[in-house]
């Protein structure tokens, strides 16, 4: 057999990154940088992840493996194969990524894409063909932490790499549905719809600080009443309604005035992130964090008050602004 490929992006958040979280909806959309995984026939199981200047690793079997997501995905498709009574193949990994090296990690989605990467590329190579949303649930799966509130939102975008309206699914504990039955099952206030996304690609501004997410959205969480949350989920999910009908680079704005209303502890804006915002509005421009704030990236829509050409350089003495699209 020959080597086999795939890709799967990275993730933006326009709309709903706390809100999600509590079952409200999401806006996000993919990139063009993401995470490509291919594999090859090998009698050993191999590992080479040069984004990272990680030499190849050999390990006899999975279990082998140091304790990763990518153990964590090849445990779970093991599982998954041994359902259809097929065995699982060792073989050559290479992992190449645009998400993040050992020097700069810009939060869009890594993890996320690299579960369903490798998913994607398992299946071709054991002769399976797996959709958007099975490659999703396969991803949930390998993600699920029973200790955390997790949206998969991430992978949500990976597996289907296109604009969505998203909204998680809620699970009764213990959760660990049969393989067997894994797509059949009514995944519960799951919502993945495609969404057209008409505005200008935002440029995403890195802050050069990356964030912390395990540590800021439990930040966030415990920092809010359910009654509160309750009240912003309905005002999150009443904005991304309007917005989706009716899309305007200002509501960008109506957004982010939400995410500062959930920033109880001020965790979320970083002093770099407040320059980069600053910056932004002396320029008429328009700007978000990314995802869950905390350093990462900024989202910023220019408006038609702003000099582009300027707003650009002054950005770029002391931020790196990324060509993901």
């Amino acid at each position: 057999m020959k080597s086999v490929s795939f890709f799967a992006p990275g993730k933006l958040f326009i709309a709903g990154e706390y809100t999600v979280l509590r079952g409200g909806l999401a806006l996000l959309l993919p990139i063009q940088w993401g995470i490509n995984v291919t594999i090859k026939p090998s009698k050993l199981w191999r590992i080479t992840n040069p984004s990272f200047q990680n030499g190849m690793q050999t390990y006899q079997s999975i279990t082998a493996f140091p304790p990763s997501v990518i153990q964590s995905t090849l445990k779970l498709f093991a599982r998954y194969l041994s359902s259809l009574n097929l065995p699982l193949k060792p073989g050559a990994i290479r992992i190449d990524s645009d998400l993040g090296t050992q020097a700069e990690k810009y939060g869009l989605g890594s993890s996320g894409a690299i579960i369903i990467a490798l998913l994607g590329a398992l299946a071709t190579f054991h002769g399976l063909s797996l959709s958007p949303i099975q490659l999703y649930l396969l991803g949930v799966m390998v993600a699920y932490d029973p200790h955390r509130v997790q949206s998969f939102a991430d992978l949500a975008i990976s597996a289907f790499q296109m604009p969505l309206q998203y909204r998680a699914p809620t699970f009764n504990h213990p959760f660990n549905p049969s393989l067997h039955h894994l797509f059949q099952q009514d995944w519960q206030g799951l919502l993945i719809q495609p969404w057209a996304f008409t505005l200008p690609n935002p440029w995403v501004v890195f802050t050069n600080q990356p964030a912390d997410s395990k540590t800021i959205v439990p930040t966030i969480l415990t920092g809010t009443s359910q009654h509160v949350w309750r009240k912003k989920v309905n005002q999150a999910n009443d904005l991304i309604n309007h917005f989706i009908k009716q899309p305007t680079v200002d509501m960008i704005e109506d957004f982010n005035q939400l995410l500062l209303s959930l920033d109880q502890n001020e965790k979320l804006y970083t002093p770099a992130m407040k320059t980069l915002k600053q910056l932004t509005q002396q320029h008429h421009a328009f700007a978000k964090p990314s995802g869950a704030g905390g350093g990462d990236c900024m989202l910023v829509w220019p408006s038609q008050k702003t000099n582009q050409p300027l707003l650009k350089s002054h950005l770029k003495k002391q931020f790196k602004i990324l060509t993901v699209f």
